[in-house]
């Protein structure tokens, strides 16, 4: 049987376990959803703007992509950054229950 630490130890993990889930998968959506558009700018407006040729068409998608790679980046980047954090709000939570 396990004690009541081991249980209190336990919800709590469960508990930032789900947290951190909702967290990532919000921003995984939000990940895909950038990339998509990126896939579509390159494949919709370049073609478009040779066949058309023209040059502001042309142009629009890569800075349109620019913008979005950028966002794209910084999802990346939160999502490491949530991924330090849970391995330390773990080590804190064993360090209190365990220790």
């Amino acid at each position: 049987m396990l004690s009541n630490e081991e249980r209190e130890l336990q919800i709590e993990l469960t508990k930032l376990q789900i947290e951190h889930e909702h967290r990532i998968s919000k921003q995984t959506i939000f990940l895909s959803v950038l990339i998509s558009l990126i896939v579509t700018t390159l494949s919709v407006y370049l073609p478009i703007g040779v066949m058309l040729n023209n040059l502001l068409i042309f142009l629009l998608a890569p800075t349109i992509n620019s913008f979005l790679v950028v966002f794209a980046a910084k999802i990346l980047i939160d999502i490491d950054q949530a991924e330090k954090r849970l391995a330390s709000e773990i080590q804190e939570l064993k360090k209190k229950y365990l220790w």
